[in-house]
């Protein structure tokens, strides 16, 4: 998608428009809509499953607080693994801005396209060996 930008006494003419960051929260609300409908269709679909499986009363006799336990554990650990997903992939990606930088014949343009830590000595993990 090419960027549509305009020179005002405001802008730079690397500002998107008014009128390309109004499309651009448009299309971002509609994301958002799109995956909170599929979030809900999931959640239905899963509580019929169940009830299907269980009987449509089978919550109300078991343990809910201790499924909930370790349900949230499990949550605990799916975020530890997109953190480091997270991790690793923001180190792959400031790799390829550095080699991009290099390519460009410039220093640290690309590089400073990304935030939060990239480096080598991110939160400590790089050099304890934890991952990378």
């Amino acid at each position: 998608m090419q960027s549509e930008t305009t020179t005002t006494p405001d802008s730079s003419p690397d500002e998107p428009s008014a009128t390309q960051q109004g499309q651009e929260l448009q299309a971002t609300v509609q994301a958002m809509e799109l995956a909170s409908a599929a979030f809900s269709d999931l959640t239905q679909e899963r509580w019929l499953t169940g009830a299907k499986e269980y009987g449509d009363f089978a919550f109300l006799s078991n343990d809910t607080f201790e499924m909930l336990e370790e349900e949230l554990a499990d949550i605990a650990n799916y975020a530890r693994m997109t953190f480091i997903k997270v991790q690793l992939l923001k180190r792959v990606l400031a790799e390829k801005a550095t080699e991009a930088d290099m390519d460009a014949g410039t220093t640290g343009a690309n590089l400073g396209k990304l935030d939060g830590p990239v480096d080598e000595s991110s939160h400590g993990y790089w050099e304890s060996g934890d991952i990378g």
